[in-house]
């Protein structure tokens, strides 16, 4: 029962659940998150095999969060381009947390892995449309400073995208 309301979990929510054995290195995975990931069904999953499928420049990003996973506090988060069977690319955000023994020896690290790649296309869709818009954008944050401006911007205002992002809003506005 439990079981089958865990994988309800899992489908609805788009996650699978994994867990990496620090001592003997093996990382079991739902099928959820064999999906998520890309895998065939049942297919081994090697920590020599994980990397070999994430993108060569999120390995070092990916080496730190585990490297303060097993050191710091135990928590473990990354984002990072995976590699599927179909030669597709995904991106995965991995979550989780370490379990440590009485002498605070990492034993094992459990969490979730979500398919993010939806949400990185829409963010880079979002980016070219607001760098190449004919018109001058600002977004600006709650208390009033420029967080993102775009290239007709920079034209407009006579200021670089550096020197507006930081800048608060009023100080576009002529006194008057």
């Amino acid at each position: 029962e439990s079981e089958l309301r865990m994988e309800l979990a899992e489908s609805t929510a788009g996650i699978g659940l994994w867990q990496w054995n620090l001592a003997t290195d093996e990382i079991g995975l739902s099928a959820a998150a064999e999906h998520v990931l890309g895998c065939k069904p049942g297919e081994a999953l090697s920590r020599d095999l994980f990397r070999g499928r994430i993108a060569a420049t999120d390995l070092d990003g990916l080496r730190v969060a585990v490297a303060m996973a097993r050191q710091g506090d135990g928590h473990f988060s990354a984002e990072f381009k995976l590699a599927d069977v179909s030669g597709g690319r995904r991106w995965i955000a991995a979550r989780g947390q370490t379990t440590f023994d009485h002498e605070r020896k990492p034993l094992q690290i459990r969490g979730v892995v979500i398919d993010v790649t939806d949400k990185h296309h829409a963010d880079e869709q979002f980016r070219v449309m607001f760098a190449g818009a004919p018109v001058a954008m600002l977004m600006v944050a709650a208390d009033g400073r420029i967080v993102l401006a775009n290239p007709r911007a920079v034209s407009v205002f006579g200021y670089s995208i550096d020197a507006l992002q930081g800048m608060r809003i009023e100080e576009l506005i002529p006194a008057g």
